[in-house]
């Protein structure tokens, strides 16, 4: 299952086959509708069996998706939720905002934890850890990892000569990948904090990144309206893909068979994985911003 989140407001539900998927009696698609301003980023809860969306208009809001109904609705932030972040065991969300603002929530009470800090410039990307202990996030031209037990930083990388617009961190904990509005991607060494690689990637600002689950390769997506395959630890280019217009997500399966990518062409596609460049499904949706798959299928 594909989440897709979208300028017009909308959040939309996809199988792999690339059909919107049927829910409750009279309706032929699951369509959920509730924010008041564009979806900023997608999450599903470690079950799949909710779905949680941030959003411009500044709330965060959990899904039901056994139901289709909304389970909770988060205050938020005064500003724009740009990112949100979740511990893959514990109901552990992050949120960080355009003020620059990063917050700390209990999914289960739907309380605020904390105001984990507050940056002078907008959060534009948030990761958490595998276990759930610090979160990075990439706010101007700075990434920095915070400690969530002490509130406080550990960790700070400076190197892109633009804004970080995207972040995406190995399972391993050892590996952290940036892209910047320098078109630049740049593949840092945790154990030193130094810059492992440069790559002049693309011809415009970078806006997504991910990393495969088990192989040594991550994808690039660009303005440019291309996505690109690199190897990890050579920064060679293994392929490159195409959208109409400017690629805003991209994501990996599970299994790491299926690259999945949504641009503002209003299309998603599902890319193969051996032979790549070949599109398996396209489908139309409104300027897909954000999308996000359920485990066992996709992977952010």
């Amino acid at each position: 299952m594909i989440a897709s989140g979208s300028t017009d407001k909308t959040i939309k539900l996809w199988s792999l086959d690339g059909e919107l998927l049927y829910t409750w009696p009279g309706k032929s698609f699951r369509f959920l509708q509730g924010h008041q301003d564009r979806i900023t980023d997608l999450r599903f809860s470690p079950s799949s069996e909710i779905l949680i969306s941030s959003s411009a208009d500044g709330t965060i809001k959990q899904w039901d998706l056994n139901s289709g109904n909304l389970f909770s609705s988060l205050p938020g932030h005064g500003w724009s939720v740009a990112a949100i972040a979740l511990s893959p065991e514990e109901p552990l969300l992050a949120s960080g905002s355009d003020d620059g603002l990063i917050q700390l929530w209990d999914l289960e009470t739907e309380a605020l934890i904390t105001n984990l800090v507050q940056l002078t410039q907008p959060i534009t990307a948030l990761v958490m850890d595998a276990a759930g202990e610090t979160v990075w996030s990439s706010s101007g031209k700075s990434i920095c990892q915070w400690d969530l037990a002490t509130d406080r930083m550990r960790t700070a990388l400076k190197g892109h000569a633009e804004g970080v617009s995207a972040i995406a961190l190995r399972s391993d904990n050892c590996t952290l990948i940036s892209g910047g509005n320098d078109k630049l991607l740049k593949i840092w060494n945790l154990n030193t904090g130094q810059q492992q690689k440069v790559i002049a990637a693309h011809r415009d600002r970078i806006n997504a990144v991910a990393i495969h689950p088990t192989e040594p390769i991550f994808a690039s997506a660009s303005e440019d309206t291309t996505i690109k395959l690199w190897d990890l630890w050579t920064g060679k280019r293994l392929a490159s893909l195409h959208h109409a217009w400017g690629v805003n997500a991209i994501g990996f399966s599970v299994d790491g068979e299926l690259l999945i990518s949504g641009s503002a062409d209003e299309t998603i596609k599902i890319w193969q994985r051996e032979g790549l460049g070949i599109c398996l499904e396209e489908s139309r949706s409104f300027d897909s911003s954000r999308i996000q798959g359920s485990r066992g299928n996709l992977r952010d």
